[in-house]
């Protein structure tokens, strides 16, 4: 039952990259591009524009923020993995998330202690029951809220 858990909580996140429409993606090379099957810890704040490429792990070793208008592009295939349960990846206002997986080749945010491999799908040891390992993604914005008030709690 973990298994089916992981298997659909997995398919769902693919699904939120999903690209609607069939574009093909430029890989723009830039000095931080590293080459791929590699294992990328990332360890501070993105402050520029970064590319993560399809084929690598890249190991949140904290929370992380994308800020000051930067924009973090994941490619398909990409594993991103938290190295504890406190870390996730945050887009501050005014950053911008560029992860655009296909149903064959998702980006995959899971844990260190999974032993997911590139190009995997399935986790061949983490089951449902293993919860709490990733914090989440965090897109903060500025779109209007709408929130309770004094005077539209009473009336």
């Amino acid at each position: 039952m973990h298994k089916l858990s992981i298997l659909l909580y997995s398919a769902l996140i693919a699904l939120l990259f999903v690209q609607c429409q069939d574009d093909t993606i430029t890989e723009t090379p830039l000095e931080n591009n590293p080459a791929t099957d590699d294992v990328i810890t990332v360890d501070q704040d993105i402050t520029e524009d970064v590319i993560w490429v399809a084929g690598n792990t890249y190991v949140l070793d904290d929370l992380i923020t994308v800020s000051d208008n930067a924009t973090l592009t994941i490619e398909p295939c990409v594993l991103v993995k938290a190295a504890n349960g406190a870390t996730g990846l945050v887009i501050a206002k005014g950053a911008r998330l560029d992860a655009q997986g296909t149903a064959d080749c998702p980006i995959i945010f899971t844990s260190t202690d999974d032993q997911l491999e590139p190009g995997d799908i399935v986790s061949p040891n983490l089951t449902g029951e293993d919860v709490g390992l990733w914090a989440g993604i965090f897109l903060l914005g500025d779109a209007p809220v709408s929130r309770a008030t004094p005077s539209n709690i009473l009336s």
